[in-house]
């Protein structure tokens, strides 16, 4: 189910690339806000998550460590949300109905995705439900 996931997730990514105007994408200053913004925030999860926790899969792996500093501090997935703020300028670039259906597909799947790594998280690390308590899952203060 976890590959299924991560290969919708790209598939998904990859159509709203192929629909979007990147002229647009980086000639509208909110679409570049967006896009950076992305960008910035899937950075700083990067660099801010142990290595041995990384994986494109939802399993988390045998070394994970539970990183609860830095921008993991208000989000659980940060660099979920940084694809979805990527995703958005793309779709944004190109408002129409083929990539609406795309973007909320991208969106769902990267949901469930989610879900089901926080199932396995809560498994991995007992302190995991407090921290999913006080943090979001994609964007900080609201959900």
């Amino acid at each position: 189910m976890g590959v299924a996931l991560l290969l919708g997730q790209i598939l998904f990514f990859l159509l709203l690339f192929l629909f979007c105007n990147l002229f647009v994408v980086f000639t509208s200053p909110f679409l570049v806000f967006l896009f950076l913004s992305g960008v910035a925030v899937g950075g700083l999860a990067l660099l801010t998550m142990d290595r041995r926790s990384y994986s494109p899969l939802p399993y988390p792996r045998r070394h994970n460590v539970l990183v609860q500093k830095g921008i993991y501090r208000v989000l659980r997935h940060p660099l979920y949300t940084g694809l979805l703020l990527v995703g958005l300028s793309f779709l944004l670039s190109r408002f129409v109905i083929i990539p609406v259906i795309v973007y909320a597909a991208f969106a769902a799947v990267t949901t469930i995705k989610a879900n089901m790594e926080e199932k396995l998280l809560m498994k991995m690390h007992p302190e995991y439900s407090t921290y999913r308590k006080r943090t979001k899952k994609f964007i900080p203060f609201v959900y």
